[in-house]
């Protein structure tokens, strides 16, 4: 399944959202065709918000089994969080159960590479321990390893051309936007480097984070 490319008429409509205007957003976005996981993401968002926890977790069982159609990952794991947390508070833990149980078959018998079933045998499985009341559970996000043969700058130059086309790849938002994609698909070498670059004025925790796992891993013993 590859990426889907969100149309400027819905990234308006989510601009129209994140200003607060609510109704005339999804108002807006009820006339949009097609792009049903992406609609079903920003509806489990909204309703988890307001506590419509039926709304939400509906809106997540339609749109989270589509997860490849998007390029943010954590996407996934942090709607997982509100899932089983809506699941609990509002007694629906066999329905998550269930979900949770198909959506990794489903996974299981697609085509992807043995490391992603892998991280989504580790996300569900985490969960499913939490529906059942487990404590301290560790859900980690993708494990991420040194890359020497990875994707080039210029195809990280490309993808921000295609998906955020208004900023560069020499600038702060350019860095912002693309950085934890070096780290997960690119030369560790040469993301590293373009982190420094930026490093100081990078307000998002999850690039410090993911640089410092790569420099522990590229450390000599």
């Amino acid at each position: 399944m590859e990426i889907v490319k969100i149309p400027k008429k819905l990234r308006d409509i989510l601009d129209t959202l994140r200003s607060g205007q609510i109704e005339i957003g999804l108002e807006q976005l009820e006339k949009i065709k097609n792009f049903e996981p992406q609609k079903a993401i920003i509806l489990a968002e909204i309703n988890y918000f307001s506590e419509n926890y039926e709304v939400a977790m509906t809106s997540d069982e339609n749109g989270l089994p589509f997860d490849e159609q998007w390029y943010a990952g954590n996407i996934l794991f942090e709607h997982f969080f509100a899932y089983s947390n809506t699941a609990i508070i509002s007694n629906n833990v066999l329905r998550a159960e269930n979900f949770y149980t198909k959506f990794l078959t489903d996974k299981e018998k697609s085509d992807l590479p043995k490391h992603r079933i892998d991280t989504y045998k580790h996300q569900v499985n985490q969960h499913l321990a939490k529906l059942k009341g487990e404590k301290n559970l560790k859900i980690d996000a993708e494990i991420l390893e040194v890359i020497t043969n990875g994707k080039s700058t210029s195809e990280f130059i490309a993808q921000l051309k295609e998906y955020r086309p208004k900023l560069t790849f020499d600038s702060l938002d350019g860095a912002k936007y693309l950085l934890n994609f070096m780290f997960e698909e690119g030369n560790t070498d040469e993301s590293l480097a373009y982190y420094e670059k930026y490093a100081n004025e990078l307000n998002n925790e999850d690039c410090h984070i993911n640089a410092s796992r790569l420099y522990l891993k590229t450390k000599p013993n």
